[in-house]
């Protein structure tokens, strides 16, 4: 039982490793394919929470006989279904058409937080900043640039 306890870091990295491998030869594609997974890893991984959080917190709203305030639990199964198809896409070779539609997910969730409770939020403004950080690294400074504008008109707005 002790060497299963102290092996299980070991084990947990290996799997950890296994996941988030890539496929490209190519170092910068290869580097862009592991982050891309490893962002999407822990993407999933945050959406089972956000998820568990929302249904257990509908039940008990529910229970007491109250509406729930809430996002409904059945929302949160679209990001995670696009998640987990977006990880299996990126693990079969196209991590490239997974990083914009992460990145519009992404903004698509910033952008409705700025709109629903105003765009001073700090989530919202900590999420645009993720992106455009996600944007330099996944794709390119370019595209960053592109972003950052996308971001400024949707802000201005």
């Amino acid at each position: 039982m002790v060497s299963i306890v102290r092996n299980l870091p070991t084990l947990f990295f290996s799997v950890f490793k296994y996941l988030v491998r890539s496929k490209y030869l190519d170092k910068d594609q290869a580097r862009q394919a592991f982050i891309l997974n490893v962002l999407l890893l822990g993407s999933i991984v945050l959406c089972i929470i956000a998820l568990v959080s929302a249904s257990i917190g509908k039940l008990l709203t529910e229970r007491k006989g109250e509406i729930y305030p809430g996002i409904s639990p059945w929302i949160l199964l679209i990001p995670l279904i696009v998640y987990i198809v977006g990880y299996f896409t990126s693990r079969l070779g196209k991590s490239r058409q997974v990083t914009y539609v992460l990145i519009g997910l992404y903004l698509l969730g910033a952008a409705y937080t700025g709109y629903k409770w105003g765009a001073d939020v700090p989530e919202s403004l900590l999420i645009y900043a993720l992106i455009i950080v996600m944007s330099g690294i996944l794709v390119g400074s370019r595209f960053a640039l592109i972003i950052t504008v996308i971001i400024s008109l949707v802000l201005l707005t």
